[in-house]
């Protein structure tokens, strides 16, 4: 998928967060798994995400400085904690849509050839799992995956909430 395409279905998500408004407040917190986050959960840790972009890797970027990513289990565990400190659904949903907004504008403001340089991340040139270069189009593209993986997760849970096996 190139660039272009990416960033407008990364822009899509927030439409289909939107969408969330509609979950029964009962269902948001619930686990969509034995041991597995809840909508709310999930979609905290999508935020989260899109703030560390935003706030290091985009800057790291610029600057042609190595991406560090932070360890994942307790990066993302600061997301679950985040989403059980009180915030409503509304809360959450309406600064997931602004964080993505933001995180989509500032990536299409970059000029091409920062989405295009080959960077490091924690240390590696290429990515271990695909063998691929990194850049900044390359890392779009993973956290792109990454999100129709939790939107598939949530739609899931939802259909089988609706239609039981």
């Amino acid at each position: 998928m190139d660039h272009d395409r990416t960033l407008l279905s990364f822009q899509g998500m927030a439409d289909w967060i939107e969408g969330l408004r509609d979950v029964d407040d009962e269902i948001w917190i619930k686990p969509t798994a034995t041991e597995k986050w809840s909508i709310a959960e999930i979609l905290s840790h999508l935020m989260f995400w899109d703030r560390y972009l935003i706030s290091d890797v985009l800057p790291s970027v610029v600057k042609g400085q190595e991406v560090s990513f932070p360890a994942f289990d307790s990066y993302n565990q600061r997301a679950a904690d985040y989403v059980r400190s009180g915030l409503s659904k509304t809360e959450l949903i309406e600064e997931a849509i602004l964080v993505r907004d933001r995180l989509v504008l500032e990536l299409l403001e970059m000029p091409a050839d920062f989405r295009n340089k080959h960077v490091l991340v924690n240390g590696d040139a290429h990515c271990p799992r695909t063998a691929v270069p990194y850049t900044l189009s390359y890392l779009v593209h993973e956290f792109y995956e990454h999100d129709q993986h939790h939107k598939a997760q949530i739609e899931h849970f939802l259909n089988e909430l609706i239609q039981p096996k």
